[in-house]
């Protein structure tokens, strides 16, 4: 399993590596960092957007229960969002 984790992550960072050199060509930016550090920024990029991903499902499946916490007011010493600090995020 963790063979297959590492294909799809290096598959997944070539795609964002040809992504950045086609932004590059398109802004005829010419690419100064090692190839190294291009990788590592293509994998970085990559996993960040996978994790994003995992976010934004969690967000729309148990939002409501996340707000429903946040409101409640045994778990929030506020009481609500409408007061406090939270007002304001």
């Amino acid at each position: 399993m963790s063979l297959g984790i590492i294909a799809s992550v290096w598959s997944a960072s070539l795609g964002m590596g040809a992504m950045m050199d086609t932004l590059n060509a398109a802004y005829n930016v010419k690419e100064t960092p090692s190839l190294a550090k291009q990788y590592a920024v293509a994998i970085g990029l990559t996993c960040d957007i996978g994790l994003l991903v995992v976010i934004s499902v969690a967000v729309i499946l148990f939002g409501e229960r996340i707000t429903a916490a946040q409101n409640d007011s045994r778990l929030c010493c506020y009481g609500s969002l409408n007061r406090g600090p939270l007002r304001w995020t």
